[in-house]
């Protein structure tokens, strides 16, 4: 489901998707702009609409805005926000005694550009090892990215 659907009336958006949807575009966005910068875009919106009702297109013209040139932000917004459709990934590893070494590879385009690969600017590559736990969070913009993660 698109988060911003061609709809005539509010039922139809009562789906939890829009909510669970609405939340994962909301975390991406914070941590492809940052933490600094998403509180900027959120503060400012929040101050330029007080207590009143707006609409998407205000809110990606304020992220526009605050952003500047440095994220492209209509691909963004057109895939998550416009598009329907969702990632399939698929991971392959080497595992050493105290690393992971692999890729992130995806088959699935999405709809708001049918040869465009879904762009993840928050993708977590997560490993627990005897209780001790590794992260590491990567921007995927393509059909695939290489990783390589210490172990605890």
């Amino acid at each position: 489901h698109p988060l911003v659907p061609d709809v005539e009336s509010t039922v139809e958006m009562a789906a939890p998707i829009y909510y669970i949807k609405g939340a994962w575009v909301f975390r991406m966005l914070e941590k492809w702009l940052g933490q600094e910068t998403m509180d900027r875009l959120i503060r400012t919106f929040r101050e330029q609409h007080p207590y009143a009702p707006v609409t998407t297109e205000a809110f990606v013209l304020q992220a526009l805005a605050t952003a500047g040139q440095d994220h492209d932000l209509d691909r963004f917004f057109d895939q998550w926000l416009f598009g329907t459709g969702m990632p399939s990934l698929q991971v392959e590893y080497t595992h050493q005694a105290d690393s992971l070494t692999g890729t992130v590879s995806q088959s699935t385009r999405h709809s708001a550009d049918e040869q465009a690969f879904f762009f993840l600017p928050a993708l977590v590559i997560r490993a627990e090892q005897d209780g001790r736990v590794a992260q590491k969070s990567l921007s995927m913009l393509g059909q695939s990215i290489g990783f390589s993660l210490s172990l605890p």
